[in-house]
């Protein structure tokens, strides 16, 4: 009976921290909830995290948007989100941003944001 109780209270305690945490991190819920398939729920926590923004949220909305993964394929929004997260500072997502499908290279844009990135770096 005692174990049975403390049981149910751990659970608890660990429902509550998960809530907690899942609304603080929704760019990590968001890969969770991508690798086991969930893409409605993940294309939701990239979203929150790109509102909120968070840099890799940004890119991994760009990555969903630019594959056609659970929505559309927009190669124009996956590019602006590449580069909203190149000037929020993710250097990742530059090569995302001059690699996006189905766009004409932009090489003056290009070379301003890979600058602004770099400048942030240093």
């Amino acid at each position: 009976m005692k174990s049975a109780l403390s049981l149910s209270l751990l659970l608890l305690v660990v429902l509550i921290v998960y809530i907690f945490y899942s609304l603080r991190f929704p760019y990590l819920n968001g890969l969770i909830y991508q690798k086991i398939g969930w893409d409605h729920d993940a294309f939701t926590m990239f979203n929150d995290a790109c509102e909120s923004n968070n840099t890799l949220g940004c890119m991994q909305l760009g990555i969903m948007y630019n594959s056609g993964n659970y929505v559309h394929k927009d190669s124009i929004k996956a590019k602006a989100l590449f580069e909203r997260s190149c000037r929020l500072g993710a250097g990742t997502a530059f090569t995302y941003f001059k690699n996006a499908d189905e766009q004409p290279q932009d090489f003056k844009k290009a070379f301003e944001l890979y600058k602004e990135v770099c400048d942030k770096q240093d």
